[in-house]
């Protein structure tokens, strides 16, 4: 057992694409930072600026693997998680069977999708699932956040009502991280609550999309039905 006076290492990996500013770093740093700093010092990783990186010796990898801790953040891609996350997780798990420390990393998986119903992220948590037993890691838990667009890469604290649930479920996770208890299943439940009702979903996502249309000047093309047949 590490001495009590060692800060644990914490490795946020984020896996947008969009890397600054994401849903997903705007989940993880607000966690990150309301881990105890008594406890725990933290590191940012972006998956995308390291996976292809032409370094044999792979020294990214051995940050991660020198970690007490690690959060993934990531968004939800076709069911599963974007395609350089899933390779991070094969370089991982080869190096760590050449290593064979013992070492038992605890993990936590966040996974934010643009659908309105969390549940569609369930598959990409059982893959983080799997993972961390077939590398012999811990498994915490996971998060999932539908609706998770709707961030933008804001502050969280400072959206007020909107992602209330979203910051208890948060506030929760930190807590038992801090108390190095299992991440409750009120936390997980918090995190899955909808953003907005159905149909309040449908209208916002409807409209963001005519602005995106217009923005790029198909207005007008957004009703075309190219594929219906002339009467």
């Amino acid at each position: 057992m590490k001495s009590q006076s060692k800060n644990k290492e914490v490795t946020l990996l984020v896996g947008s694409p969009r890397k600054e500013r994401s849903a997903s770093e705007t989940l993880g740093l607000y966690l990150c930072k309301h881990l105890d700093p008594v406890q725990f010092v933290y590191q940012k990783m972006y998956l995308l600026d390291e996976v292809y990186k032409k370094d044999k010796n792979r020294e990214w990898i051995q940050d991660i693997l020198q970690s007490d801790l690690i959060i993934l953040v990531s968004p939800l891609y076709v069911d599963s998680l974007p395609s350089f996350v899933i390779k991070t997780f094969e370089i991982i798990h080869q190096q760590a069977k050449k290593e064979k420390s013992g070492k038992r990393i605890k993990f936590l998986a966040i996974i934010n999708s643009g659908f309105p119903e969390s549940s569609q992220s369930q598959i990409a948590l059982d893959i983080c699932r799997h993972f961390t037993q077939k590398t012999g890691m811990v498994w915490l838990g996971g998060l999932a956040l539908g609706s998770g667009m709707f961030l933008g890469g804001k502050d969280i604290d400072k959206m007020g009502w909107f992602v209330r649930n979203i910051k208890k479920s948060l506030d929760e996770t930190a807590v038992a991280l801090n108390q190095e208890i299992p991440i409750p299943e009120s936390a997980i439940a918090l995190m899955q609550k909808a953003l907005f009702g159905k149909k309040f979903f449908q209208w916002i996502a409807n409209l963001g999309f005519k602005q995106r249309a217009k923005k790029n000047g198909l207005k007008n093309e957004v009703y075309h039905r190219p594929y219906i047949e002339k009467e």
